[in-house]
C-alpha cells in the first residue's frame, strides 16, 4: 500500500488525557484504544515501543482501521519525513491534555473552578524532568489546547519554560480563555517568539452574555488581551489564531458579530454545537439550551442566521456539518414549539 493511503498520526503524534492514558490521536477518533499510561511507567520507551502500540501500526499498516471511529475521522497523510514503520521515532507532535486546572467556572464545561491538588501538583512536576521533557526530544509542536487553562496552572507554566529553554526550535499551540494571557505571561516564561498557534475560547461578543457563560471572567480584560494577541498576529509572530465559539440558545444571536470581528482580523472563527459534557448547568437543561434541534422554539431564529453568515461570508465561519444541513420548520411547527415551551416554563 502507498504510504499516502496511510494515517500518519499513530506514527508522529500522541494526546495524554486526564487519567494519563496516552493517545495516538484524538481520543474521540479511538476505539478505547490507550497505548500505555504516563502515571504507570519509568520511561515513555515503555509506551510509544510497547505492545499496544506496535500493534497499532502494524494493523494500520495492513490497512486494518478496525481500532478506529473511520467514521468520523478523516485520515492525517502525506506529512514529510514520519517513518512508517512498526517503532518509528518519537513523535512530532505532543499534546499535554492532563492538566484540568482552570480559573473559570464556564457554563459549557464546569460548574466549579477546577484546582490541582498539593499531591497531583506534585505528582505532575515529578514527572517534567524524568518523563515529559524526554517525549519532546523530536517533537516540533508541543500543543496545550485539550484540558485546562494554562495560565492558570504552575504546572503548566513550568513545563512550558522549560521546553522552551531545553528545545529552543520547539513551537507551542495554547488554548486560552484569554483573561491571563497578556504579554506578561508571555515574557515570563519565554514563550513570546515561540507560539504557533493560539485557540481562544470566546462564546459571545457582548458583555452580559459574555460573563453570563464564562462566569468569574471580565470581558474588558478577555477583549484588551485579544488586542495583544490579534497583534501579535498581525505582526506575523503567530502562524494562527482561531476562536472558538459553542453555540447555545444564549449567544446565537450574536453569531453575526463574533463572525465579522474574526473577518476583520483575519483570524478563523470556529463554531461548534454544545455537546452535553459531565453534570454542567448547560448539560442538565440541555433541551432549554440546544437552539439547533427542530423542536427548540428559536430554531428557525437561529437557521435564519446561519444562513445569513453563510451568504454574506460564503463557508468562512468553520460550521459542524450539523449545522450545514439545518433547514428551516414550517410556521405550524415553529408556532407549536413556542407553545410547548412556554407551557413547559409556566409548569
Amino acid at each position: 500500500m502507498s504510504s499516502s493511503e496511510i494515517c500518519q498520526r499513530p506514527f508522529s503524534e500522541i494526546e495524554i488525557d486526564t487519567n494519563g492514558d496516552v493517545h495516538t490521536c484524538c481520543p474521540s477518533y479511538l476505539k478505547n484504544y490507550p497505548i500505555g499510561n504516563i502515571f504507570k511507567v519509568n520511561s515513555f520507551d515503555e509506551i510509544w515501543y510497547g505492545d499496544k502500540a506496535v500493534n497499532f501500526r502494524k494493523k494500520l499498516l495492513s490497512n486494518n482501521y478496525e481500532l478506529c471511529h473511520t467514521e468520523i475521522c478523516n485520515k492525517k497523510i502525506n506529512q514529510e519525513d514520519i517513518e512508517l514503520c512498526e517503532k518509528p521515532d518519537y513523535p512530532t507532535l505532543v499534546r499535554f491534555a492532563y492538566d484540568t486546572q482552570c480559573n473559570l467556572k464556564c457554563m459549557l464545561c464546569r460548574d466549579s473552578i477546577i484546582c490541582n491538588s498539593e499531591e497531583t501538583v506534585k505528582k505532575y512536576d515529578d514527572m517534567i524532568e524524568t518523563i515529559l521533557m524526554p517525549i519532546l526530544k523530536n517533537a516540533k509542536i508541543l500543543s496545550l489546547t485539550s484540558s485546562g487553562e494554562v495560565t492558570a496552572s504552575a504546572h503548566s507554566q513550568k513545563v512550558l519554560k522549560r521546553a522552551a529553554e531545553l528545545y529552543p526550535n520547539l513551537k507551542f499551540e495554547i488554548l486560552t480563555n484569554a483573561l491571563l494571557f497578556n504579554e506578561a505571561f508571555c515574557n515570563k516564561l519565554g514563550i513570546i517568539d515561540k507560539i504557533d498557534r493560539i485557540v481562544i475560547s470566546m462564546h459571545a461578543m457582548t458583555k452580559n452574555t459574555y460573563e453570563t457563560i464564562m462566569r468569574g471572567s471580565n470581558f474588558e480584560t478577555v477583549m484588551k488581551n485579544l488586542e495583544f494577541i490579534i497583534d501579535l498576529y498581525k505582526q506575523k509572530k503567530l502562524n494562527e489564531v482561531s476562536i472558538v465559539f459553542v453555540a447555545s440558545s444564549l449567544n446565537y444571536k450574536e453569531i453575526p458579530m463574533f463572525v465579522e470581528f474574526c473577518h476583520k482580523n483575519n483570524i478563523n472563527p470556529v463554531i461548534w454545537e454544545y455537546r452535553k459534557f459531565g453534570n454542567t448547568e448547560m448539560g442538565q437543561n440541555f433541551s432549554q439550551y440546544a437552539v439547533w434541534e427542530k423542536n427548540h422554539p428559536d430554531y428557525n431564529d437561529f437557521v435564519k442566521i446561519l444562513k445569513k453568515v453563510d451568504e454574506l461570508y460564503k463557508d468562512y465561519p468553520r460550521l459542524p456539518q450539523l449545522f450545514k444541513d439545518l433547514e428551516p420548520v414550517s410556521k405550524f411547527e415553529e408556532f407549536k414549539n413556542k407553545l410547548k415551551f412556554c407551557f413547559n416554563k409556566s409548569v
